[in-house]
Order: structure tokens, then C-alpha cells, then sequence
């Protein structure tokens, strides 16, 4: 998954957004103080492109993830670590670019779990390729309109004992312009996972999949400058290798901070499925319930 794919570990439950200034603040300010220099609008992580440097400069990001699912149906519940490192460069004001390396490992309480003696502690997960390409304020409407395409290739022990290929992702976000310190979100996703065996052999000859598409749309509210909460509604479509769909609804709702300068986020996530009869916003799933938290820092 690389660097941005770890980031929406916890930013796909826990969303962050732009701070500060807001644009319709800004329009207001700069007509009213047209003499007072422009404040610096400190970017927060909404999406991949708020980590990319300005135009012909070099970057960096690191992060590191927790994840953690409150109704594992095990004897020993275990807690997702992920680690990501990426290098960055801005071509242009729009255009960008990123190449990550991801780590991770299980943990319960204090104890790295491994399957086997020959395990790593802590394994390269994968490593990834993307592109990135950002409009700011596309329309009057629109705070931004962010397209992103990243080609990961996973190194993992289960990418290997399944004969993963690759792992292909488009993904475009959309955000509005603040109102009383509300804003809409939306974000489409199309990952294509290339799978040489049908089954899988880590998870016990599990089907595997190729397809997924999914949709997020929100609900941002700004409480503090920098402090913010989200909400919003989800839903997936999963086709398995043999022509298969599956398909899931959910909700997510989470808070964000920037604290000198690093990224935070923490949130729950919650899915359950059409034949459930559970179609309303308030899901719970009595199966999974998925906790998560992030921090990054861009360089």
C-alpha cells in the first residue's frame, strides 16, 4: 500500500481537513484588511497533496499508524503497527509526485506477534510509485479537487505466499469551501489488487479479489483552529476472482489536530452489510469495530 496508503489507515477513519483560514475567511479578510499581509495557510493532511513540497523542491514524510479492531473474533485480539517513509518532489504548483517504503507489525500487549521463528519483526509491507495532481479553488465553490495514482508492488509475507503482483489505486478528492465552519467531503477510490492464485493461501484458501471501489462522503466541522471533527458515510464494492461481488456500508467518525506541525488523527469506524437491514447512518457492528490513530510530519 506505501507511505499514503498507511496514512488513510488512520486518515480513511479519522479524515482530516484544511485549517485556519478558511476560504470564505479569506475572502472576507482580504477585503476588509487589503493593506495587512496574507497569513500562511497551514496545510493539515485532507489528502496526499497537502504533503507535497512546493514547486521544484524535494520532500519528505514520515508516519506511523495504529490500528485496532475491538471485536476480533480471536483467543489473543493483536494491534496493526504501520510505519511509512517517503520521498517527495513538486514539478509543478499542481503536478507531484511521491516514492514510499512500508513497514509493519502485530503487537499484543507488549509482545511482537510473528507466524513463524523466520519472520522479520518488523516486515516491509510494500513499496509504492504515485503520482499526484491538485487544483486549488477549481470553482467558487470547490476548496480543492485532488486525483492521485499510486502503483504499489507489496513485499510482505502474504503477498508472497499468494503470488500478489501489484496493487494499482486512482483515487479523487473533492472538498467545499467552508460555511459557519462546516464542509463537505467526498473521496472515489478504484483499486485494482493483480492476484496470481485464487484462493488464498495465507488466510486459509480464502477467496481472493481483484476489484474495489469505494466512496466516502462527509461532514467536517472546524471546533478550534487546528482541532476539528468529521463524520461521514461509506460504502465498498468488491469483486472476487470468480466474478463475485461483495458489497458493505459504514460509517467513520473521527477528530484531527495539528500540534507543531505533526499531523494527528483518531477515529472509529464501523461496517456491516445490505442484508442486515442496518442501512441508516448509525451503524453498529456487533463483528468489527475498528479503532485508529496517526500522526505524520512532512519535511
Amino acid at each position: 500500500m506505501g507511505l499514503f496508503s498507511y496514512l488513510w489507515v488512520a486518515v480513511a477513519v479519522a479524515q482530516t481537513t484544511v485549517t485556519p483560514i478558511t476560504a470564505t475567511a479569506d475572502v472576507k479578510a482580504s477585503s476588509n484588511n487589503l493593506n495587512k499581509p496574507k497569513m500562511e495557510r497551514k496545510k493539515l493532511g485532507v489528502d496526499q497533496s497537502d504533503f507535497m513540497p512546493k514547486a521544484n523542491n524535494y520532500g519528505a514524510v514520515i508516519y506511523y499508524g495504529g490500528r485496532y479492531d475491538d471485536l476480533q473474533q480471536t483467543t489473543e485480539k493483536t494491534v496493526l503497527h504501520s510505519l511509512g517513509i517517503s520521498a517527495t518532489y513538486s514539478f509543478t504548483d499542481r503536478l507531484s509526485s511521491f516514492l514510499s517504503v512500508g513497514f509493519d507489525h502485530e503487537t499484543n500487549k507488549n509482545k511482537i506477534v510473528r507466524d513463524n521463528d523466520q519472520n522479520d519483526y518488523h516486515q516491509m509491507s510494500d513499496i509504492s510509485l504515485g503520482m499526484i495532481y491538485n487544483i486549488r479553488k477549481p470553482t467558487p465553490y470547490l476548496l480543492m479537487n485532488s486525483t492521485t495514482l499510486t502503483l504499489s508492488l507489496p513485499t510482505s509475507e502474504r503477498s508472497q505466499y499468494d503470488k500478489t503482483l501489484f496493487d494499482l489505486t486512482l483515487s479523487n478528492y473533492l472538498e467545499s469551501n467552508q460555511w459557519n465552519r462546516v464542509s463537505l467531503f467526498y473521496r472515489l477510490t478504484g483499486d485494482y489488487l493483480s492476484n496470481r492464485l485464487r484462493f488464498s493461501v495465507y488466510e486459509g484458501d480464502t477467496l481472493n479479489r481483484d476489484w474495489n471501489f469505494s466512496n466516502i462522503i462527509g461532514l467536517n466541522y472546524l471546533i478550534l483552529p487546528g482541532l476539528g471533527v468529521r463524520v461521514s458515510f461509506v460504502t465498498q464494492n468488491t469483486r472476487f476472482l470468480d466474478n463475485s461481488w461483495d458489497m458493505t456500508f459504514g460509517n467513520r467518525i473521527s477528530m484531527y489536530g495539528n500540534l507543531f506541525g505533526f499531523q494527528i488523527s483518531a477515529g472509529m469506524l464501523n461496517n456491516a452489510y445490505p442484508e442486515n437491514d442496518r442501512l441508516l447512518v448509525d451503524y453498529y457492528d456487533k463483528y468489527r469495530r475498528l479503532y485508529s490513530v496517526g500522526i505524520a510530519y512532512a519535511f
